[in-house]
Order: C-alpha cells, then structure tokens, then sequence
C-alpha cells in the first residue's frame, strides 16, 4: 500500500525500534522457523544452490507443511475452503520465473 492511500484511509504507519524484535512476534516467528528449518541445516557453496534451497523450502511452507494458526491445515487447504478462496488462491500459485531466480549451471 502506498503513501497516500494510507494518508487518505487516514491509517498510520508503525515502525519497529531497532533492536525490538519483540515489537513484531509474527516476522520474528518466522524469521525463527526459517532460521530453524531452512538455513540451519544447509550448507550453501554457490548462490545458485541457495536460491533452489530456499525456493524449495519456500514452497515447502507455503503449500506443503501445515500450520497450526490455520487449524494444522496447509495454507493451500486453508484457502480452499476459504470464503473468498477465488481471491487468495492466485496469491498460492507460482510465480513466473525471473531472470534473477533462473539456477543455471551453464550461463549463456
């Protein structure tokens, strides 16, 4: 959202103090699992091999590893039956690739 909508829906903004993690427990939280459950266990060589181990877990998260703030479904399930599912179920598919994120081992 920008700027201006937020001024015109008369909404302020918050913003963390540096140093208080305990101000945004969800970011921290995840930061927490992702630190855990991702990076903690890797080893990464190249930035290509980090890129296709985070989008793996990223994925893994999103759509495979159920949660309990949705009742232990997965956030694919979750949205599904959700009733506004036509909304947030094209927020789950895949992005299309950019340039950025393609992992080849042969550059052109």
């Amino acid at each position: 959202m920008d700027a201006s909508r937020l001024a015109s829906e008369a909404i302020k903004t918050l913003y963390i103090d540096p140093g208080s993690p305990w101000q945004n427990g969800y970011v921290e939280g995840f930061h927490n699992k992702f630190r855990r459950e991702c990076l903690g266990r890797e080893i990464f060589y190249t930035l290509s091999e980090c890129r296709v181990v985070v989008n793996d877990w990223k994925r893994k998260y999103n759509k495979v590893r159920p949660h309990r703030s949705l009742g232990m479904q997965t956030p694919s399930e979750f949205a599904k039956k959700h009733p506004n599912s036509a909304k947030i179920l094209p927020a789950l598919r895949p992005p299309a690739p950019t340039p950025h994120e393609s992992c080849t081992t042969n550059p052109t």
